[in-house]
């Protein structure tokens, strides 16, 4: 008899071992894979701007959860059992995460997809195996009531350990939050605005998909499989049963009370995201002036002349001001310098540009292909019989808000007729002087005023 109770007593011990294995299995899963997510989510709002294909693809997550919560989620506990739902959700997060090193709309809709349907998938099971778990250590009813809020205390936890993740210092420079606040040792410093290089963002997601892939092996290999069906049960009697809870849980959701609680449930599960995203983007607001620079036969025109001073001004306005030095700066080429406009530094409709000489030319030029909200031109001067330098003036007229000119009768290098024929055909407002040459000087503070003059600035 002592040897059966001791018996026992060694299989309750055992059996409390694998429970409490098993639960701390659980809790590592859940904080390496939403500790990942959350940092992820929580930087498409300044990541992942273009055509807001971060902040969509988060709703697209929170969507396909819900509707997998309503539809699928019962089915698929019963048919894979709770280990392979929490792998398969690890693996929808960790598809999400990865596809942000190559962040375009096609794969980032698709994987939020992916994402936000296993998803559900794996907050179902880790809630009923934590519920099982308390179970399986309870010996009366009244103890099962104790252990699940013991267990579920414990795993919330966890929860709040992936919420309270949040920087331990702070930012007050309101060009630098969201994803731009970042150690500078893998930033790409162009100028005084810094830009957020793709070594920085492969690191970045590498080691979020890579702590994932750490707790789907370690869950692979050390979690137990549960599911919530008889050893006896069949392939269609779970099919069966999944099928009946699916329509029972229909039932239930199309009370219309139920249903008013829906998007409640949604919004109250995404509203951090947009309220960080609002935030951001309101910070990220500010009036942006692309100062583009003219050819020169000596490296380093950028640090010459107006440019930088003019940065410099427009910042203390609490304008966000780039002058970045251009390639190809001896010749120019539109081939260069426009791609460059568009795909490095993101030229965008609510723009101001202001260019210099082979700057103001080529800032024309794109006007061409895209909105613009003003431009400026500085000894702007083309040749009207080459045919390599025709512009198309109604659709750039049409693309711009407003457009002011500067030159001077003196320039040797841009004859002033080609400018006056310039605000002819765009309809420009024109300041034309005598004395300034070809605008080579330290300052400008004419532009200052134009800028602050279509900004309603003071």
């Amino acid at each position: 008899m002592s040897e059966k109770v001791q018996h026992e007593s060694a299989n309750n011990k055992g059996k409390r071992s694998g429970t409490r294995w098993n639960f701390g299995m659980i809790c590592f899963a859940y904080i390496c894979a939403f500790t990942s997510l959350q940092a992820v989510t929580s930087l498409q709002s300044s990541i992942n701007t273009d055509k807001n294909v971060g902040l969509n693809s988060v709703a697209i997550t929170y969507g396909t959860s819900l509707v997998t919560s309503l539809l699928f989620t019962t089915s698929l506990g019963y048919i894979f059992g709770y280990k392979w739902s929490i792998v398969g959700g690890q693996f929808g997060i960790l598809v999400y995460v990865a596809s942000n090193m190559y962040p375009k709309q096609w794969l980032m809709y698709s994987t939020a997809v992916i994402c936000g349907s296993l998803r559900a998938c794996l907050s179902m099971a880790q809630n009923s195996y934590v519920a099982a778990l308390a179970n399986d250590e309870s010996e009366n009813d009244d103890d099962a009531e104790i252990k699940t809020r013991k267990y579920f205390g414990i795993f919330l936890t966890a929860f709040q350990s992936v919420l309270r993740n949040t920087p331990k210092t702070t930012n007050t420079n309101s060009t630098q939050c969201g994803a731009n606040y970042l150690t500078s040792e893998h930033q790409m410093q162009d100028d005084n605005h810094q830009l957020i290089s793709q070594k920085t963002i492969y690191i970045l997601y590498s080691i979020f998909s890579g702590i994932i892939c750490v707790s789907i092996v370690l869950t692979i290999i050390f979690l137990v499989q549960r599911r919530d069906n008889k050893k006896d049960d069949d392939s269609q009697g779970l099919l069966r049963k999944s099928l009946n809870h699916t329509l029972s849980t229909l039932k239930t959701s199309i009370n219309p009370n139920n249903l008013l609680l829906i998007p409640l449930g949604f919004w109250s599960i995404s509203a951090e995201t947009f309220f960080m995203g609002a935030f951001t983007n309101h910070q990220n607001a500010k009036q942006r002036v692309i100062i583009i620079h003219g050819s020169a036969i000596s490296p380093g025109i950028i640090n010459r002349h107006w440019y930088k001073w003019l940065q410099t001004e427009l910042s203390k306005l609490d304008i966000d001001a780039l002058a970045p030095a251009m390639p190809d700066e001896r010749e120019a080429k539109d081939s260069i310098w426009i791609p460059y406009l568009i795909n490095n530094l993101n030229v965008k409709e609510n723009d101001i540009l202001v260019g210099h000489s082979s700057g103001a030319m080529a800032i024309l030029r794109l006007c061409e292909q895209m909105k613009i909200k003003g431009l400026i031109l500085v000894s702007a001067g083309y040749d009207k019989n080459d045919k390599n330098q025709l512009y198309n003036w109604n659709t750039i007229k049409s693309n711009t808000q407003w457009i002011e000119q500067f030159h001077s009768s003196d320039d040797p290098f841009t004859p002033v007729d080609s400018s006056r024929h310039i605000a002819k055909e765009v309809q420009s407002i024109y300041h034309e002087f005598n004395d300034r040459n070809h605008f080579l000087c330290p300052d400008f503070p004419d532009i200052i005023n134009v800028i602050k003059r279509h900004c309603q600035l003071s």
